[in-house]
């Protein structure tokens, strides 16, 4: 099941998404949502339950992440999610590098950087922003892309969800000889 309890869906249209999204390379040609058969882009979309296995904090303001989970993405299947991540916790800016990792190994890297906020009644906090592909390993090495994601974690059990949405430059098929 690609759907978490209140937060965007992988099912929804990847043009909902991407069709505005500066962080998504558009060429000449490509339609609302920069996709075109022709520039190798691809949809791609991603749901992972999370966990925060350890945080700090760097005074005054600043909550440092390191967060694991588990879920599925276009491009990878059932995959691992690992990501750090910075948040300041007065303006609620937050900025991190993920990594996604296929069954087979190969890597998926990107950027991010958004927003967040707490609702002090729930103790569950909201997130969004905007992803930028940084590279890979296997058949990710030299990807291109970005999208949106947005997601919802519970302040008090250290456990969310997140959705990411966009188009990513065409995963290599090669075979990878291993010594």
């Amino acid at each position: 099941d690609w759907s978490v309890s209140g937060v965007q869906s992988c099912a929804l249209p990847i043009s909902t998404a991407a069709s505005d999204n500066p962080a998504i390379p558009k060429t000449p040609g490509d339609d609302s949502a920069g996709m075109d058969a022709n520039d190798g882009m691809v949809p791609f979309c991603g749901t992972y339950t999370t966990v925060v296995a350890e945080a700090g904090f760097i005074p005054p303001t600043t909550a440092l992440l390191d967060l694991w989970g588990e879920g599925y993405a276009t491009h990878l299947g059932k995959s691992t999610w690992y990501s750090l991540s910075s948040v300041d916790v007065v303006t609620g800016v937050q900025s991190g590098s993920t990594v996604e990792i296929a069954a087979n190994g190969d890597e998926f890297h990107y950027d991010y950087l958004g927003g967040s906020i707490l609702n002090e009644e729930t103790g569950e906090y909201s997130f969004w922003g905007d992803w930028v592909v940084t590279g890979g390993t296997g058949r990710f090495a030299g990807a291109t892309g970005g999208g949106t994601y947005e997601g919802k974690a519970d302040g008090t059990q250290w456990t969310g969800q997140i959705t990411l949405i966009g188009e990513v430059s065409r995963p290599s098929h090669r075979q990878y000889m291993m010594d």
